[in-house]
Parts: structure tokens; sequence; C-alpha cells
């Protein structure tokens, strides 16, 4: 299928197939079927297919600001959690924030 239109928001992106098409064709070039949901952990992104245009968002979140005690360590593929650095077993309990990957 043919990408005629695609716009990125940051986090968010779309694509239109092309006329008459209703299927849609994830990032990595699977078939996503007309009304059908695509998630893929590799590339971290969650896509619904509508009547040929595909809207895709990024799962996951990168964390940041975080107090000196605590670190970062992946929790799955996508996503992060705070810990103590000296206890990796308990959450970090002080503020800290987060953007989107």
């Amino acid at each position: 299928m043919l990408s005629l239109v695609s716009q990125a928001d940051g986090s968010c992106f779309a694509s239109q197939a092309g006329p008459g098409i209703n299927d849609c064709t994830a990032p990595n070039g699977a078939h996503v079927g007309n009304g059908k949901n695509y998630e893929s952990y590799d590339e971290c992104i969650s896509c619904d297919c509508d009547n040929g245009y595909l809207n895709c968002c990024q799962m996951g979140m990168t964390l940041s600001g975080l107090h000196p005690d605590c670190k970062a360590v992946a929790d799955g593929p996508c996503f992060e959690k705070a810990v103590l650095k000296n206890n990796e077993n308990k959450p970090c309990p002080y503020r800290y924030g987060g953007t989107g990957r």
C-alpha cells in the first residue's frame, strides 16, 4: 500500500493509504485490516486502522528528574520504573517526572 500523507506530532503519527484502500500498513510493513488494532513492542507503538488511515502513538515512558537516591530500570520492553539505587526491589519514594517515548 502506498502512503500518500504522513504527519507527526511528537509521540503520535498518522498515515493514509491510497485512494479506495481501506486496510493499512504498519511502519514495519505488517498488514493491518480496517477496524483492527496493531501493537508492536519492538517498535513501542500502538496503532488503529480506520478506513485506510493508520493512527499510531508510541507506548512507554522515559523517566526524568529522579532523586539522587533513585534510578530508572527497564520494566518491560517499552517502560521504565523508578527504584532505589541501593535496593532495586523497592520503588523510589520521591517525586519524579517522565515523558512519552
